[in-house]
């Protein structure tokens, strides 16, 4: 899980995660969101569900930083050995 800021006409490039899904929560400002062959305007308060190995892009739209939350499932990255 993680918190990211996408500056004014910027955008998180197309990419895919063969091994996760994720879900993307707008917290501030509004973009274009593109999944796979979709694509929706999204602001505060909506939420992407991203299928294992969807192929998504972001771009901020609007006139202010976009804020989004990111969760991966399962865990991506680190893994605590017990």
């Amino acid at each position: 899980m993680g918190v990211e800021k996408v500056e004014v006409g910027a955008e998180i490039p197309l990419h895919h995660h063969d091994n996760a899904e994720e879900i993307v929560f707008i917290t501030h400002g509004q973009a274009l969101a593109f999944v796979n062959d979709e694509q929706k305007q999204v602001t505060v308060g909506d939420a992407l569900f991203l299928p294992r190995g969807a192929r998504h892009r972001i771009i901020n739209t609007g006139q202010e930083p976009l804020w989004i939350t990111y969760t991966f499932s399962p865990p991506v990255g680190l893994k605590l050995s017990t």
